[in-house]
């Protein structure tokens, strides 16, 4: 027997070997993370109401909606809607995400998302504004709905918030006025103090997009010099840069602020400022799971309100420095 024909019936029985050995060990199926989701995504939407009611009939549609679904609620011609709880119609009625009109022009229909809180009945209150018909339709929509199932899986276990107690030291700004009509010259300090931040985190268990940050922070600040004190409120948004597996943690803040001086001396009187400005921060987990050290530089424009018949006073831009620890839970 010649070389080829040998070598087919080597490469025919490996083949039947394979086969074999693959009908009683089957490949195992990816596991469920990795599933494809074409099928699942394009599913047709079923089709739970539709109705349409004429202006003026006073009738308002109920539908029992679950908790956890994702709805489309359709309206034609386009007409908006809310949704509140059938037996407590005077609750905050639920949060709808307008979508695109389903016609060529916007005016046909009118498209809504909405995620119930809780399984029970709802009340669909129609807002005329025209004076014919308007058929309502509600529609399961799977597709969004695996899209949403997808958004809680990659935030589930994540913290949400945090809290924030750092240093923070302010560059030389005006100081307070001498005297109620007056404008000496009144030069500059510094301050120093502790600031206290109440945050949402980016890419948390609230916001899975890249936006967070201070909701309230508070700053107690010292100016030398019997300068007085300072209260600073304030919010600081973020806007998170870096990679969401990052180990350090980037963002672009701003600041929007007002603060007024306390524990003056002296003839001097109260003074108010506006804060406004932007800064670097940086963020990193080194101390376990839930506490992050935290910093950040940038400037600050320190505007002085005036008083009497000086209606603004002067403005420095201020170097702006925080260090401390957030946090998070």
């Amino acid at each position: 027997m010649g070389r080829g024909p040998r070598r087919a019936l080597i490469a025919g029985a490996l083949l039947a070997g394979a086969a074999n050995a693959l009908a009683q060990n089957p490949p195992a199926s990816p596991p469920a993370s990795r599933a494809d989701t074409t099928q699942r995504d394009t599913l047709a939407p079923h089709q739970l109401y539709d109705e349409t009611f004429a202006p003026g009939s006073g009738i308002i549609p109920r539908v029992t909606l679950q908790a956890g679904m994702v709805y489309r609620i359709e309206t034609q011609p386009g007409e908006p809607v809310s949704v509140s709880y059938s037996r407590l119609p005077a609750a905050e009625p639920l949060f709808l995400v307008p979508l695109g009109g389903g016609g060529p022009e916007a005016s046909l229909s009118a498209s809504f998302l909405v995620v119930p809180r809780t399984t029970t009945e709802y009340r669909i209150d129609i807002q005329w504004t025209q004076s014919e018909p308007v058929r309502l339709t509600i529609w399961t929509d799977p597709k969004e709905m695996s899209r949403w199932a997808r958004m809680r899986a990659a935030t589930a276990g994540l913290p949400a918030a945090g809290l924030s107690v750092r240093a923070v030291y302010f560059g030389p700004f005006v100081r307070p006025r001498w005297g109620f009509f007056l404008s000496l010259p009144r030069g500059l300090a510094s301050a120093y103090g502790v600031e206290a931040c109440l945050a949402v985190l980016p890419r948390g268990g609230w916001f899975s997009g890249p936006w967070g940050g201070c909701a309230l922070a508070l700053a107690r600040l010292t100016r030398p010099d019997s300068a007085g004190g300072l209260w600073l409120l304030s919010i600081e948004p973020r806007y998170e840069i870096s990679r969401p597996d990052a180990a350090l943690q980037q963002s672009v803040t701003f600041t929007l602020g007002i603060g007024t001086t306390v524990g003056l001396a002296g003839t001097e009187s109260n003074t108010d400022y506006f804060a406004f400005g932007f800064g670097y921060q940086v963020a990193t987990r080194a101390l376990g799971r839930h506490l992050y050290p935290e910093g950040e530089a940038g400037l600050l424009r320190m505007q002085e309100l005036g008083a009497g018949i000086e209606p603004l006073g002067k403005a420095s831009i201020v170097p702006h420095l925080t260090a401390g620890l957030q946090y998070r839970f």
